[in-house]
């Protein structure tokens, strides 16, 4: 039960950032994730070519 306390207050604490208006962090985060999963695509693809 503690854990879900601790991811519940994460959770707040992303929205309390979000309503802030910290529009380049967040633009940053969603940059870098979107690169990791465009990584993972080019990966997976030039596995299969080999």
């Amino acid at each position: 039960m503690n854990t879900k306390e601790n991811h519940n207050q994460k959770f707040v604490d992303v929205v309390k950032t979000v309503k802030t208006g910290d529009t380049a962090q967040i633009g940053l985060f969603a940059i870098l994730s979107i690169a990791a999963i465009v990584v993972v695509i080019i990966v997976l693809r030039r596995r299969k070519n080999l």
